[in-house]
């Protein structure tokens, strides 16, 4: 996602937008970006503990 397009989506519906990699039913666990750490935009996450190639 470009990063303007994250930062107008955040304001615009007052929410934090949280980027990643994967099948939707395996983002939250394979790749997350977590709430309440440092997100930094265009980046995808940290792997889960498992072997990943992206």
């Amino acid at each position: 996602m470009p990063v303007t397009v994250l930062h107008d989506s955040e304001k615009q519906f007052d929410c934090a937008v949280h980027e990643g990699y994967g099948l939707s039913e395996m983002l939250p666990v394979a790749s997350p970006n977590q709430p309440g750490h440092e997100c930094k935009p265009d980046t995808i996450g940290s792997r889960a503990s498992c072997e990943m190639r992206a």
